[in-house]
């Protein structure tokens, strides 16, 4: 018996949760019956969009390769995305050649409110250090112009406060 002409994506591998801004791995298995030398694209789409594509060039009457890519997450919330191979002419079945999966990406960035009596050159290396890391977010205010509330904060930095311009009760 010989086998029919099919190539199909024979497995997905990746995170059901990834963070915003940080790049996630996604690893797509293909396997292709009876198509060498065929070469075919492989594309990963988000809201109809291309996000990363790659050329597979099938080596073999039996063959299979997994393909590693590094998707960034650029929205949060319910992502979906379909990983699509193109179809050979021929091919018995294109229903296997289309996967859709769901991450679920969040913002768990930790907010950090910086508020100083006046502006001051520690206040802008310990800004600039913080911002280094890409799992906080960081706002810096003048006493005076700090209105939100210190809750809306997981850490309130104060610099040189209480002072003499700024009283207990403004702060």
């Amino acid at each position: 018996t010989s086998s029919r002409l099919d190539a199909m994506i024979n497995h997905v591998k990746y995170n059901k949760l990834a963070y915003l801004g940080n790049k996630f791995p996604l690893e797509v298995s293909i396997k292709a019956l009876q198509l060498d030398g065929e070469n075919k694209k492989l594309t990963i789409a988000k809201d109809g969009k291309i996000v990363a594509e790659r050329k597979i060039k099938y080596n073999g009457n039996n063959f299979s390769t997994t393909e590693q890519f590094a998707i960034e997450a650029d929205n949060k919330g319910l992502q979906q995305y379909t990983i699509s191979l193109e179809a050979a002419d021929n091919e018995v079945s294109a229903n296997n050649n289309r996967r859709t999966i769901t991450i679920d990406i969040i913002d768990n960035r930790q907010k950090i409110a910086i508020v100083a009596n006046s502006p001051h050159p520690d206040i802008a290396a310990l800004k600039r250090y913080i911002d280094d890391n890409e799992n906080y977010e960081v706002n810096t205010f003048l006493a005076k112009d700090f209105k939100e509330s210190p809750a809306n904060y997981n850490l309130v930095v104060v610099h040189q406060l209480p002072s003499s311009n700024i009283s207990n009760n403004e702060v």
